[in-house]
């Protein structure tokens, strides 16, 4: 049976102290001694010291009556090491032996997990054993069965992102505006109110929230926004905005950032494989659809006496988009009458 704890309760230290008043005199210096440092001073000959003569009453006097070859039983050095070995095997086998001492109805935990252990995953028995002082236990308890299953998680994913209204046409569906998380890149006029759009994947009978992050240009995982769970079913998304305040410093370490959504159960599961997504970064300003913003005439270098207007050669100017998602390589200038 799988002990009830993970560390042991120390039974047999319990009982050596609680013992320790009716020792023999002659072994009064190890009292006060910890159990397994007094354990540790036992030796095959000390073993055969105080075993053989407790041995010897054993002997039956008639058996030696009749045939004088009938000697005295006596432990041998082996046989008194062995009995050492099996000592120091029980004793550690009753330390893994969780009980209840003192007091009737002590609550005793189970630990299942820690720091440097993994989750113990499968079917248990548990069962309370009376021990006494003389190290008498009681196995005959129906155990109770218990099992530890796989813990299920929360899950959520960014999936979708709005830039914002780059063409100025009063939406953001045109494409480069919006659209998958990982076709979109962030421009350096497009950081202020970037949507994310969260899907809900699993949900457990105890949802929490989702915390919303981005890695920083030291690769560290950052907090964007958290969003509560509550009344959210699988399949859901919600909306998470997004004001990219260290944009120089991400564009400035490479082309692209990491984006995930960490959701975590009202336990304090967290999603232990969160999924990241990649959104490219641009130090420009985004892009937007061909087209002559202004024209302009430059002054003309000489006028008509008569009229006062402009005559001879006159220079037209253009002005277009600094970048255009399809780039702009030339301007037709026409004239009519």
């Amino acid at each position: 049976w799988m002990p009830l704890t993970i560390d042991a309760t120390m039974l047999s230290s319990r009982i050596w102290d609680e013992r320790q008043g009716d020792l023999p005199q002659q072994f009064s210096l190890i009292q006060g001694v910890p159990f397994e440092q007094a354990l540790a001073l036992l030796s095959p000959g000390l073993v055969q010291q105080y075993a053989n003569p407790f041995l010897k009453q054993y002997v039956n006097p008639y058996l030696k009556m009749f045939d004088p070859q009938v000697g005295e039983v006596q432990l041998s050095e082996e046989y008194s090491q062995t009995l050492l070995d099996i000592l120091g095997v029980t004793i550690d086998l009753i330390n893994s032996i969780p009980v209840t001492y003192g007091e009737p109805n002590n609550t005793v935990t189970m630990a299942i997990q820690g720091e440097q252990m993994p989750l113990l995953l499968g079917d248990y028995g548990v069962r309370a054993m009376g021990i006494d002082t003389l190290f008498n236990i009681s196995a005959h308890t129906a155990p109770t069965h218990v099992r530890i299953v796989a813990p299920e998680y929360d899950t959520a994913a960014v999936t979708l992102a709005i830039i914002g209204d780059c063409n100025g046409d009063g939406d953001t569906d045109d494409p480069g505006e919006s659209g998958a998380v990982g076709d979109l890149t962030i421009y350096s006029n497009t950081t202020a109110n970037v949507m994310l759009t969260v899907a809900i994947g699993n949900r457990t009978a105890h949802p929490a929230s989702v915390m919303v992050q981005y890695m920083d240009a030291s690769g560290a995982w950052q907090n964007i926004n958290e969003v509560d769970l509550g009344g959210v079913a699988a399949g859901d998304t919600l909306e998470v905005s997004w004001n990219v305040a260290d944009f120089d410093a991400l564009v400035g370490a490479g082309s692209s950032v990491m984006v995930r959504a960490v959701a975590t159960n009202a336990l304090g599961l967290a999603d232990p494989a969160p999924v990241a997504a990649q959104m490219m970064l641009d130090a420009g300003i985004c892009p937007v659809v061909p087209e002559v913003l202004t024209i302009s005439v430059s002054p003309a270098a000489t006028t008509n006496p008569d009229s006062g207007g402009p005559q001879g050669v006159l220079t037209l100017n253009a002005t277009t988009p600094e970048r255009t998602t399809s780039p702009i390589t030339s301007v037709r200038f026409e004239a009519k009458r």
